[in-house]
């Protein structure tokens, strides 16, 4: 009689929109100081406007966006500075996760992060950034979650809610494109790190990644500087 009946998924509607805006936010589709309202989210999500208001305050409360008067919202922008400090507390600690992922990853978990990485790979090569940052964050977090750590999930999901944005290509060019997809190296040495099970090495991947990324936004925002300096 009930053969054809399956679980029924109850999870409420404004918890589905809240954790669609915080995935989006994970992987990088949101630029830096991009006004989010909640009409055209609403539109987009098909849904009422409460519950992604409500999204918006949760995510407010977690440092993923900032609420305007108005009630829409907008992605934070980080000064050089900010963002420094941020990719230095993050190699720390995505660092550790990696280390500890090496001696506790399982070979489903293993699969993921291989699988996440294939799929960087495939979307470099037809220049996919949606693809790239979308299979960037699985490939992170896969490692992340096999580090099987009550503590250090949460805490490096918070400074990805921050660094998030910064992942969204935030000047055009083929530049930005070869920065998102020039750290293959460092992921493939985190990759082997952790098939090897050999801790040392897939930290240094994320490290090296990390580092990279630091580097880059650091050059980047000092050529924005030059620039306004010779404007003026």
């Amino acid at each position: 009689m009930f053969g054809s009946l399956g679980p029924v998924d109850n999870t409420t509607l404004r918890e589905r929109v809240y954790r669609t805006l915080k995935q989006a936010i994970l992987e990088g589709r949101f630029s830096p100081g991009e006004a989010l309202t909640t009409r055209s989210l609403a539109e987009v999500l098909g849904t009422s406007v409460m519950p992604v208001r409500d999204a918006l305050l949760r995510l407010n409360a977690e440092g993923g966006v900032e609420v305007l008067p108005n009630r829409a919202a907008r992605l934070p922008v980080l000064s050089r500075e900010s963002i420094a400090e941020l990719y230095e507390i993050r190699l720390n600690l995505e660092g550790l996760a990696a280390t500890l992922a090496a001696k506790r990853i399982k070979e489903d978990e293993l699969a993921a992060v291989e699988q996440a990485f294939a799929g960087m790979m495939q979307a470099t090569e037809q220049n996919d950034i949606s693809a790239f940052l979308r299979d960037n964050q699985l490939f992170h977090f896969s490692i992340y979650r096999a580090a099987q750590s009550y503590h250090l999930l949460p805490i490096i999901e918070a400074l990805w809610l921050k660094g998030g944005p910064l992942l969204r290509p935030f000047v055009k060019g083929s530049r930005v494109q070869t920065r998102l997809f020039d750290g293959h190296d460092s992921h493939a040495r985190a990759l082997e790190g952790l098939t090897r099970r050999d801790p040392a090495m897939a930290r240094q991947g994320i490290v090296d990644d990390l580092a990279d990324a630091a580097r880059w936004y650091s050059t980047h925002f000092a050529e924005q500087e030059q620039g306004q300096a010779k404007a003026v």
